[in-house]
């Protein structure tokens, strides 16, 4: 049977504390419950012009809007105020912006399915009695207009089932919504003493790492040296300029050789805590090559532990989705490990591979819609990392040539347009937006090709620098919803962080710019030693941003780190 796609806005409730009600009192609440709903402009409206698909569940339903994404959540607080005058239904909604698919059930009646439909409902999960929770997809459209803006208030990222992530939202509006962080959401923030003070020891090191003496010069004694490279003309004079910070290389190194010796940094490793999960340590592990800080044979085994059986890598334990940017950062991480990689892990990435050249997150069906700007750039780089160090198996060396070249050229075509120097990460659906984190990203993989990068993308990277670095958080986020090769669909939800990428993709364009753009790229990247307190606090919690920001520094002094 012929499918398709579509977006929907889909608005899922249920009614709380619904399975200890009294049997005969269940059916009473639910029949008063859609007279509420029945009963709402929006409802009628959208139910007359044949925008609207209902979802009975029981204990609440699912309404699927076909129109814009200001039609759920004036249905919510439709229903919120008439509940006002029925205080024995504690109803909890979530509201959230993604493809469905319209289907018959086994009546023949409309009926919607798919990922747009279940991730409402986890939405709605995380809330409590009077939550109107929106995820980051409905939220972001709301925004837009002023009207919405000043009643939406951004709650977090929250674990839910199967260890995916939910960006929620609050929607509150006067009297209507409930403005208390939700329970679920309340916990995971709480986290125990016990569980800080046993950080692993990659963590204390990007801790101490990133303080308030610059990040930018901490680590630059103990590996300049090493370094035979030399500046960009012009470029030292940076350098010097941030070097005149005191090192503190003896402290960091005396307090990581306890942490790899504790008992502590081996459990915490896999834990579907947010942070200490195979993405986040192998961007450690890359952040701090080269300085002794690891013992590279217990994270190798780690590693390899942590693979399914697609030869791949997922982004938590728990997660279904077989993850092709996640297996790009364990592979980069292996070419550091000087780890050569089975056939069948370089053989995920290049089955996965489009004939056009792109890779998706997730293996995708054959759809452009699917290609992911961010994954084909890991994966060029992560195969390129290991070719260079001759970790590629022998059998392969052809194939993964080809693919390299193919994705680079893909890369250099599938620019935003009229822009040779910036990309999005989609180019079709409703993220298309241009990332400064992903177009540093794109610009440093073609720079570190056996091939010349072209002029005009160094030129148009060098011509649009901003006047001032962004701040240290700045990232563009999405949450594109990849069409599974083999049926179904799941969000690709990624933050695409500004400021460490924005100062790698500078390094690399420099040498193309002329005199006043040089000039202008000096001024930006001086700026970095006055962001020492910006970084350190910024960076709290978020060791992924920490070891992005630390590459980039690390770069900046021409430590080839990557």
């Amino acid at each position: 049977m012929d499918q398709r796609m579509e977006m929907a806005h889909v608005l899922f409730m249920d009614i709380v504390s619904y399975s200890k009600l009294p049997m005969n009192e269940q059916s009473l609440v639910v029949e008063d419950l859609k007279q509420v709903v029945q009963a709402t402009k929006e409802f009628i409206r959208a139910t007359n012009g044949h925008e609207l698909v209902v979802l009975h569940t029981g204990d609440g339903m699912a309404l699927a809007f076909f129109g814009g994404p200001e039609a759920p959540v004036r249905c919510a607080l439709e229903i919120a105020k008439a509940l006002q005058e029925r205080p024995q239904i504690k109803l909890r909604m979530g509201v959230h912006s993604g493809p469905v698919y319209r289907v018959k059930d086994i009546k023949g009646n409309d009926n919607v399915a798919g990922g747009g439909i279940n991730f409402a409902q986890r939405v709605m999960d995380c809330g409590d009695g009077g939550h109107i929770l929106l995820s980051s997809s409905t939220a972001e459209l709301l925004v837009q207009h002023s009207e919405w803006a000043k009643h939406i208030v951004e709650i977090g990222v929250a674990e839910v089932k199967h260890g995916a992530r939910v960006h929620l939202h609050n929607l509150i509006d006067g009297e209507l919504g409930n403005p208390e962080i939700p329970q679920k959401v309340r916990v995971q923030l709480q986290q125990p003493a016990s569980r800080k003070k046993r950080a692993g020891w990659l963590w204390k090191l990007v801790l101490s790492t990133v303080s308030a003496v610059a990040i930018a010069t901490v680590l630059v004694t103990a590996w300049l040296h090493h370094q035979k490279a030399e500046h960009p003309p012009g470029m030292a004079e940076v350098t010097q300029g941030l070097s005149k910070y005191p090192p503190v290389v003896t402290d960091v190194t005396q307090e990581l050789s306890e942490y790899v010796k504790s008992q502590y940094a081996a459990p915490l490793r896999g834990s579907s805590d947010g942070i200490h999960n195979v993405w986040t340590e192998t961007q450690m592990r890359v952040a701090l090559d080269g300085l002794g800080t690891s013992d590279d044979s217990e994270m190798l085994r780690w590693l390899e532990g942590q693979a399914f059986p697609c030869h791949c890598w997922r982004r938590q334990p728990k997660s279904l989705e077989d993850h092709i940017g996640v297996t790009a950062w364990v592979l980069v991480a292996f070419s550091r490990l000087k780890h050569e990689p089975s056939r069948a892990e370089i053989e995920f990435l290049l089955n996965n591979q489009h004939s056009d050249g792109w890779w998706p997150q997730f293996p995708s069906t054959d759809q452009e819609e699917n290609a992911s700007t961010f994954a084909t750039a890991m994966s060029v780089w992560a195969l390129h990392e290991l070719s260079k160090r001759a970790l590629i198996p022998k059998q392969d060396k052809g194939r993964v040539r080809t693919a390299i070249q193919m994705g680079a050229d893909w890369l250099i075509s599938h620019h935003v347009e009229g822009r040779p120097g910036a990309w999005m990460d989609y180019r079709v659906g409703d993220y298309k937006r241009e990332s400064i984190g992903l177009s540093g990203l794109v610009v440093h993989v073609l720079h570190t090709l056996d091939r010349p990068v072209p002029e005009r993308i160094d030129q148009d990277w060098m011509t649009r620098l901003p006047t001032e670095l962004p701040a240290a958080g700045d990232e563009v986020a999405t949450s594109h919803y990849v069409m599974f090769a083999g049926g179904g669909f799941a969000s690709d939800e990624m933050h695409n962080f500004a400021l460490p990428w924005l100062i790698i993709g500078t390094v690399d364009a420099y040498p193309s710019g002329d005199a006043a753009q040089q000039a202008k790229a000096r001024q930006i990247l001086a700026q970095v030693g006055n962001r020492g307190d910006e970084i350190r606090n910024e960076v709290q919690g978020k060791p992924w941003l920490a070891a992005e920001i630390l590459m980039s520094l690390r770069y900046l002094q021409l430590d080839k780190v990557i």
